[in-house]
């Protein structure tokens, strides 16, 4: 999966607790979902995590910059609704 030139691994169906958050301000909740990216060179493997963000009034947020492409923000929120905290 690619969002905002990244490219991560696809998390669903299941997540764990430790990687997924929700946090309250005022009237926004906040779902918190941390995602890995590798990325490989001839000599090693980098890791990654990367945060993206999604609040209950629509905004979408990964590394805490706003997504603009609405197929990127589609493809996070589809994300959101698959997934299961373990």
């Amino acid at each position: 999966m690619k969002v905002n030139g990244i490219e991560f691994d696809d998390p669903r169906p299941t997540v764990h607790k430790w990687d997924y958050k929700e946090v309250k301000e005022g009237k926004t909740t906040y779902k918190e979902l941390w995602v890995d990216s590798y990325i490989r060179s001839k000599e090693s493997v980098e890791y990654e995590a990367h945060l993206i963000t999604l609040s209950n009034r629509g905004s979408v947020l990964f590394d805490d910059k706003p997504v603009k492409d609405e197929n990127e923000k589609n493809l996070i929120k589809e994300i959101f609704k698959d997934i299961i905290v373990i």
